[in-house]
């Protein structure tokens, strides 16, 4: 009886000393492992709930709903995200941006995004850039959009990507820009994918 006790109480200090260095090494994966090797791709946003994500950030006239001045439609489909006229400000420059999105190993990705300008008078220079930047960066404009004084220039809903090289996560920043609000009705833009692009070493790979 002794000799079985002894052996139950052998085995038991075995397995624990095992789950110990089990323990121990699991913890010293998750210190190593590398920020590079997670990734939220592909990232997509279609504010499809009509309320503003987590993470985003909405200041000014930004914000979420499915209908901007004189019904106009926001979003393809509404609801989206729209630089509204009101309250007019002057002189502004106004970005709304996503949170950091993990990128994993990617070194460069595309993003696409559904864009339109509902306007209203052209008294003034009013403008959208399309901005990125990766962790710790500065902001880089991938693409910009402006309608001059006087100019009667419009850009009826479509899509649009770019191509952005990246290290470890990309922000993305829509930064509504001009002389006053009041000229325009929104800035609307919806449906927003961030795609790995593969290097060309792994292209057609198995």
């Amino acid at each position: 009886m002794k000799d079985i006790i002894t052996r139950i109480i052998l085995l038991n200090c075995y397995l624990l000393h095992v789950m110990k260095k089990l323990a121990i090494h699991s913890m010293i994966l998750i210190v190593v492992l590398p920020v590079s090797l997670w990734s939220q791709l592909p990232f997509v946003e279609d504010f499809s709930d009509g309320t503003e994500p987590a993470g985003w950030t909405f200041p000014s006239n930004w914000q979420v709903g499915s209908v901007s001045w004189a019904g106009h439609p926001v979003g393809n489909p509404p609801p989206g995200s729209y630089f509204y006229w009101n309250p007019a400000v002057t002189n502004y420059s106004e970005r709304m941006t996503s949170p950091m999105i993990p990128v994993g190993q990617a070194e460069q990705v595309q993003v696409f995004f559904d864009m339109e300008l509902d306007v209203f008078t052209p008294n003034g220079a009013e403008g959208l850039a399309i901005e990125y930047r990766t962790s710790g960066g500065l902001w880089v404009e991938a693409l910009s959009f402006e309608v001059a004084a006087g100019s009667s220039v419009t850009y009826p809903l479509s899509t649009k990507a770019y191509i952005a090289s990246v290290t470890d996560s990309i922000q993305l920043g829509f930064r509504a820009y001009g002389l006053n609000s009041f000229n325009i009705n929104s800035w609307d833009i919806d449906n927003i994918r961030v795609e790995n692009i593969l290097p060309a070493t792994q292209l057609g790979s198995d």
